[in-house]
């Protein structure tokens, strides 16, 4: 596999590097935000043979992934805290570092948790600029238990709210902005444009947040390699939280209409949300499901500084479903789209370095000095 990436990297070695297009309103609110984020003033550069979005997103989430990468972060720890919601489901907050004036309030992907390396990694960069960071892991997710049939939706935005709230409440005194990671960028952008100007959080980041599901469900769910491989992957993960639950959920999987098998013989997403999600939560089919947990339809009222950053050949997150009217109509918001970089990648120089924890902070640190 190492050659294979190898190989595929060099040959698109004419695509090296690519200039970062940025999307925003003539009358921004936050362009000053903008300009003391200098990588997004920059080229993107992506190492070479990491130069194809599969490559960069396979190497960012796969066990192969070079030990330097995870030995930079292998020595961050948490300390979890267990929160109950009003129907009785169960998540965690991870928190990690010391007391600070600065939080920095992180979710991850649908199936994503604390322990997750590219997670560490945005930890890390906020330890080393003095936040204190928290992330919150859904229900199920990274040894949270299941306390209710409801595992983690994709829209989550009221239980993020309820996570933001116990932070507040934990550190009144504390400044707090967020990060959200694929589907937990859509997650959190859900939760500003709701909250408006009354949100507690004062900056927002987005890494290749899939802005509306409905489109992306439907890019994900064509006969491709490039989109067949990420959706596999992430199916695999959704079903080892139905497997490592599997005696708690049993006892309503009849009253709901479950059928377990067609649950475990699920290999798209699509399938495995008509199969289970839609049931769970009570959705007619899977696209009413995406429609109404799209962050799309929120993003106008969105009124703290935000910033979201894609990239053309996310293997997960089509560029097609990326709104970019809505960036450059609403004044708090920026979209950064590059080339290069794959589905929460974008690895650059050798070895493989992250890009997008220093730029996602250098933003968030501009906006709480403003």
């Amino acid at each position: 596999m190492r050659s294979y990436i190898a190989l595929a990297g060099f040959i698109a070695l004419p695509y090296l590097h690519s200039d970062i297009k940025i999307y925003h309103s003539s009358d921004s609110k936050v362009l000053s935000h903008l300009q003391n984020t200098p990588g997004l003033n920059e080229r993107f550069y992506s190492t070479p043979w990491l130069n194809l979005g599969l490559l960069q997103s396979y190497y960012g989430s796969s066990p192969m992934h070079l030990t330097e990468d995870e030995k930079l972060v292998e020595n961050i720890t948490y300390t979890r805290e267990i929160h109950i919601f009003g129907d009785g489901g169960s998540y965690s907050l991870d928190w990690a570092g010391n007391p600070s004036k600065k939080i920095l309030f992180i979710v991850p992907g649908l199936t994503g948790g604390s322990e997750a390396v590219y997670i560490k990694h945005l930890v890390l960069e906020g330890l080393n600029r003095g936040y204190q960071c928290v992330v919150m892991n859904g229900r199920g997710i990274s040894g949270t238990p299941l306390t209710t049939l409801k595992t983690k939706p994709l829209g989550c935005s009221k239980e993020i709210a309820d996570a933001v709230l116990s932070v507040k409440y934990r550190c009144p005194s504390s400044k707090i902005v967020g990060i959200g990671t694929s589907m937990g960028g859509n997650q959190i952008l859900k939760y500003a444009g709701e909250q408006g100007k009354d949100s507690p959080i004062e900056a927002f980041v987005a890494l290749c947040a899939p802005f509306d599901v409905v489109i992306c469900s439907r890019y994900l769910r064509k006969h491709l390699p490039h989109s067949y491989i990420p959706d596999g992957f992430l199916v695999t993960n959704m079903l080892r939280i139905i497997r490592n639950n599997e005696d708690y959920l049993l006892r309503s999987f009849e009253e709901l209409g479950i059928d377990l098998q067609e649950v475990y013989n699920a290999k798209r997403s699509f399938d495995f949300d008509k199969a289970f999600t839609c049931k769970m939560l009570g959705y007619k089919n899977p696209e009413h499901y995406y429609r109404d947990n799209s962050c799309v339809k929120y993003l106008h009222n969105i009124e703290k500084p935000t910033l979201a950053i894609s990239s053309l050949d996310d293997p997960v997150v089509t560029p097609e479903c990326v709104p970019h009217e809505e960036f450059k109509s609403n004044p708090y918001l920026i979209l950064a789209e590059t080339k290069r970089g794959g589905h929460i990648g974008w690895f650059t120089g050798h070895p493989p370095k992250r890009w997008y924890p220093k730029v996602s902070i250098d933003f968030l640190e501009s906006s709480l000095n403003d």
